[in-house]
């Protein structure tokens, strides 16, 4: 059966949460930013991303599904538009709640640190990417980036960044190039951009 990119309806949550868990649990970025260690960052990255899904807006979430199942994820924003702050507000108390303070003081820093950069210029900024390990290599990852870029009028500009060394030329052989490095928490981000025209 084939795969299906759709909008995220808003259910399945925790299922959503624990798939882009165990994608991001051997990501260096995403276990400094949650403090997760190897004895605990599914857990934690489940719960993170359970309360972030549970205020994000279900039209920047896209889901790629196969015979029921989730077979990937693209969780994009709008960079030239602040969060709201009821969000912001809300997503901090329960973040406090869940982990103490210092997990939504490393998003917020790293959120500053990332604005300075480049997503208050960018139209589309995408923020998690996940591809199920058994079915890469069957172009959902382009699929997914795709369906994003369907979400803003062209002309655009697209960003993203990645704590992961490997990722770099992978993005780089999907159009996007490197204009900025900087480190947090002792990763490296590496920030690339990519432009739209009419005819992309």
């Amino acid at each position: 059966m084939s795969i299906e990119i759709q909008k995220w309806s808003g259910n399945r949550r925790q299922e959503l949460a624990r798939f882009l868990a165990r994608a991001f649990a051997q990501d260096a970025a995403m276990r400094a930013m949650v403090n997760a260690n190897d004895d605990n960052a599914v857990g934690r990255m489940t719960k993170w991303f359970d309360l972030t899904l549970k205020h994000w807006p279900v039209s920047q979430v896209l889901v790629a599904v196969k015979d029921g199942e989730l077979v990937g994820s693209n969780i994009v924003s709008f960079g030239n538009k602040p969060p709201d702050w009821q969000f912001l507000l809300i997503w901090f108390a329960q973040q406090c709640i869940a982990f103490g303070p210092s997990v939504p003081l490393n998003v917020m820093r790293h959120e500053q640190k990332r604005l300075e950069t480049y997503s208050a210029h960018a139209d589309l900024v995408i923020e998690f990417v996940a591809v199920d390990e058994n079915v890469r290599g069957q172009g959902l990852a382009r699929r997914l980036f795709d369906a994003a870029y369907d979400q803003v009028h062209r002309p655009a500009s697209v960003a993203l960044e990645t704590g992961n060394p490997q990722n770099v030329a992978i993005y780089h052989h999907m159009g996007y190039q490197v204009v900025a490095r900087y480190e947090d928490d002792g990763v490296e981000y590496v920030v690339m951009t990519k432009s739209l025209d009419e005819e992309d």
